[in-house]
């Protein structure tokens, strides 16, 4: 009686180690590092637009219609993965330049890539990329901040969009 048992118990783990293989291979299959079809916007810009804000970027996966990139850390150097969406937001703190403290003794420098994906930023937001639902005026608003730290094509976007003096 054990031995039917036994069996039976290597048949089931079989059959659940069976179904497994297959999970990860329909998944395989399923999904692509091919990013997904703009969330709004025009569709020619918008391809472009994408382009424009991928370039340069380690994509290591797609996950909820937003590209995860592995980013270097501003200050310890570690590379980690982070959604690409999230890492342009924290990148406006560095993009503008003025008084770093309230008597405005220091003076803070904007970084020269946190500029760029400011501007990458404002793309996002005009034409509905990765989940985000497009707005103009959000738009212009990223757009000024890039230009008031001298990014031309900002400069030129934020006034297209009517945020530009």
């Amino acid at each position: 009686m054990e031995m039917k048992h036994a069996i039976w118990a290597t048949a089931g783990l079989t059959a659940i180690m069976a179904l497994i293989v297959i999970a990860v291979a329909m998944s395989a299959l399923l999904s692509t590092d091919a990013p997904p079809a703009a969330a709004g916007g025009p569709a020619a810009p918008a391809n472009s637009a994408q382009e424009r804000v991928l370039r340069g970027y380690d994509v290591a996966f797609w996950g909820e219609g937003r590209p995860f990139v592995r980013v270097k850390e501003r200050f310890f150097g570690e590379v980690n993965t982070v959604n690409l969406v999230t890492h342009l937001a924290f990148e406006l703190h560095y993009a503008e330049s003025g008084p770093a403290d309230e008597g405005g003794y220091t003076y803070q420098q904007a970084d020269p890539a946190a500029v760029e994906n400011t501007y990458r930023f404002g793309l996002c937001h005009e034409y509905g990329l990765f989940g985000l639902a497009p707005n103009a005026k959000e738009a212009a608003r990223i757009y000024q901040i890039a230009a008031m730290s001298g990014h031309s094509e900002a400069r030129e976007a934020a006034q297209r969009l009517g945020g530009g003096r």
